[in-house]
């Protein structure tokens, strides 16, 4: 009778999951091809960082993009989670005005970008703070325009994002490993093209994007959603930097390269898993299939760390080198996190979809709070292992959370 009951769960579980991936199967395609080479260029440029420069140098390098990143909050990167939603119901009639409120805000980061490259220039690294200078430039255009990147998946015009998206990689990738070899130890100057090459192409595809406006729906309250989803940003910005920014203010530069190339093993499932989900979202919030659903890939995912755990250490030794064999433990540790990243990730959607965004911010930062808090005891006595704890306890954290305000709302 218990096998009987095991085996049908177990063709319940392959039968929802199946379901899923066929009624999006094109979504998903396109979705993952863009992933794919988006990992693909992250890997030869981590490569490449690796092989020809120092682990300080691209400890550095990393210390600046996830400052400028963290930053970036202020552009209200919340206004593209209401452009996908709404988007995704029909209505695009406020696109325009929501990346004109995006563009207004993120010129507040010029000035703060300038005092924290002052900063840093007279305090701890001459070229981390000339970077961050350079980096206040470009500032606006490299992120208040990245709407356009949301407005095409909601219109389900995957294979223009994918496209988009992937040349921007491309481009970069080429551009910086060029300058790896005849400039390798000039982080302004690789910095300037990484920034500068984003930001003109994200104008160039907003401006694409302008093409395939209806300016059809109703007027709705975006911008006080938009506050709220950025609050959500808020949270996902700050785990994915915060613990990069501890350990280089902690620990020497060549930790932060350490530790990057540690969790980027998951990081790059994490993408994968992402673009999945938003390529299913639309149907989603279209209320084409119910949030149970996804119980069953949940489960299905842990396989991913079960079957890597033993294999992970050959491709980082082989990529990477001998150099940074002390990842190796790290990033198999940090696999566990996979399918709760999944499941943490769908639950918060959960809550958007029904228009839930407070509780999907109290949820959010009650885990980042715990996050931070650990990391801030953790890092300066664990170094990185502290870092990887402090991430692996944040995504059940978040699943509690939100499950809870789910059952309350009677949504599960």
């Amino acid at each position: 009778m218990e096998i009987s009951s095991i085996s049908e769960n177990l063709y319940r579980i392959y039968k929802n999951s199946k379901e899923l991936v066929t009624d999006y199967r094109s979504n998903i395609l396109w979705m993952n091809l863009y992933q794919g080479l988006n990992i693909l260029t992250s890997l030869v440029l981590s490569v490449a960082f690796a092989r020809l420069t120092s682990q300080s140098f691209y400890g550095q390098y990393i210390f600046v993009l996830s400052i400028v990143s963290f930053v970036s909050l202020i552009s209200m990167p919340g206004v593209r989670t209401t452009i996908f939603r709404s988007v995704s119901q029909g209505n695009d009639s406020f696109y325009i005005d929501a990346t004109k409120f995006s563009v207004q805000w993120s010129l507040l980061g010029i000035p703060l970008l300038i005092a924290l490259g002052i900063y840093f220039y007279t305090v701890k690294s001459p070229a981390i703070g000339s970077s961050l200078i350079v980096a206040s430039i470009f500032f606006p255009l490299r992120y208040a325009l990245q709407n356009w990147k949301n407005f095409f998946k909601a219109k389900g015009r995957f294979s223009n994002f994918a496209l988009y998206e992937s040349s921007i990689s491309i481009s970069k990738t080429f551009l910086i490993i060029g300058l790896l070899i005849t400039q390798s130890q000039s982080l302004l100057i690789i910095l300037t093209v990484y920034f500068s090459v984003s930001a003109l192409l994200n104008t160039y595809y907003f401006s694409k994007s302008l093409n395939f406006l209806s300016r059809e729906g109703s007027e709705i309250k975006w911008k006080s959603e938009s506050y709220e989803y950025t609050l959500l940003n808020f949270t996902s910005r700050s785990f994915s930097n915060i613990d990069r920014i501890l350990i280089g203010l902690f620990l020497p530069f060549s930790q932060v390269a350490i530790y990057n190339i540690a969790m980027k093993v998951s990081d790059t499932l994490f993408k994968f898993v992402k673009s999945s989900i938003e390529a299913i979202l639309p149907g989603f919030f279209k209320e084409e299939y119910s949030f149970s659903k996804f119980y069953a890939i949940f489960l299905l995912l842990f396989l991913i760390p079960i079957t890597l755990y033993p294999l992970v250490e050959y491709p980082i030794l082989f990529l990477y080198t001998d150099k940074y064999v002390d990842s190796v433990f790290f990033a198999q540790l940090y696999l566990f996190a996979v399918p709760f990243y999944f499941l943490a990730s769908v639950s918060t959607q959960g809550l958007v979809k029904e228009k839930l965004s407070r509780e999907a911010n109290k949820a959010r930062i009650s885990s980042i709070i715990v996050f931070i808090i650990l990391s801030f005891l953790l890092i300066p006595d664990l170094g990185i292992l502290g870092g990887v704890i402090a991430s692996l306890i944040y995504y059940p954290i978040q699943i509690l959370f939100s499950t809870y305000y789910l059952r309350k709302n009677q949504i599960i």
